[in-house]
């Protein structure tokens, strides 16, 4: 007898703390499309975010709880959750709060360090969006790229535009750019003007299609000479997931080619916030451009930024991924 109670007083406190797993998905309710990114809540110490596939894992010290799911834009619902069956919910767009998120322009600016560590260390970068005037989407990027030492010195400016969205079989963004280098220290001076067509894909990839015109110049005994010549460009964007330590996280890599030429490059960036007040971008940049291999590096601040987005998929990172571009 006394075994036995020693065996129950030994087992309660286990089934006190047994940990129940309750499960469930994650859905807009207009589209019915999954909803990454939802923030689920059972306690202020334990809370999670729905995946990239809207769903979503919590420990329960009860088979059955109250849990409150939310997201920016979207009206708050507390669901009653069990451990036995995963439930599916729905979240509806909070129209009294996107009457007033109408009112007000949605942009956001970035400014830091841009340069080149081999050849052009000292620079700069401006980041300028502009995601929506009232209710009128505008999705627009520019950026402004600028460096130089004593002898060598480019510069890039280039603005990228949300086109066909919703349309699958066409571009869903526009990318276009202006770059110049002068490095007489390398022999590489060129002016090239690029256009691409992106498309995003399934798992948050991004295809870039399009041509660039160059003109290169080159410095021989008799004078200076020129070059002009289209080639193709093709790149290949990644961004991994948004949630944990590797949020918004990409990479990006292009090649540009023709039958004389083979120009390739490849960078990543990473957002980092900290503690709610500063965020920064810290770039990343190899390049082998005809004879020429180097590094651009860049670390930038946010200034300001207005912008949200109900739905995480590939324009909200198109603006960390252009000044790759």
């Amino acid at each position: 007898m006394k075994k036995l109670l020693f065996i129950a007083l030994s087992v309660i406190p286990l089934l006190a703390s047994a940990q129940y797993k309750l499960r469930g998905t994650i859905r807009d309710s207009l589209t019915h499309t999954v909803f990454p990114g939802a923030t689920v809540v059972l306690s202020e110490s334990n809370q999670t975010n729905s995946d990239v596939n809207g769903e979503f894992e919590i420990e329960s010290l009860t088979p059955t709880a109250q849990l409150k799911i939310s997201f920016i834009g979207y009206v708050t619902q507390v669901v009653s959750v069990n451990t036995y069956q995963p439930v599916t919910i729905q979240l509806a767009i909070d129209e009294e709060s996107l009457k007033e998120s109408n009112r007000f322009i949605k942009t956001g600016l970035s400014a830091g360090y841009y340069g080149d560590l081999n050849y052009a260390p000292t620079g700069f970068i401006v980041s300028y969006s502009l995601q929506s005037v009232g209710k009128t989407d505008i999705d627009a990027n520019v950026n402004y790229k600028y460096w130089r030492s004593q002898a060598n010195s480019g510069y890039d400016i280039s603005l990228g535009k949300s086109l066909f969205e919703n349309i699958k079989f066409l571009p869903h963004y526009f990318f276009t750019s202006y770059k110049s280098i002068d490095y007489p220290e390398a022999d590489l001076a060129f002016d090239q003007a690029r256009i691409l067509a992106v498309n995003a894909l399934p798992h948050f990839f991004g295809l870039d299609i399009g041509a660039a015109y160059t003109k290169s110049r080159e410095a021989l005994e008799s004078g200076p000479a020129t070059e002009n010549y289209f080639s193709g460009v093709v790149g290949l964007t990644k961004v991994l997931n948004y949630l944990g330590p590797l949020s918004n996280f990409g990479f990006y890599t292009s090649v540009a080619f023709d039958k004389n030429h083979t120009n390739f490059e490849a960078g990543t960036y990473k957002g980092i916030g900290i503690k709610n007040t500063v965020y920064l971008v810290v770039m990343a940049k190899y390049y082998h451009l005809y004879d020429t291999k180097g590094f651009m590096v860049s670390l930038r601040f946010s200034l300001f930024d207005t912008r949200y987005y109900c739905c995480i998929a590939m324009p909200a990172y198109y603006d960390y991924i252009n000044p790759l571009r």
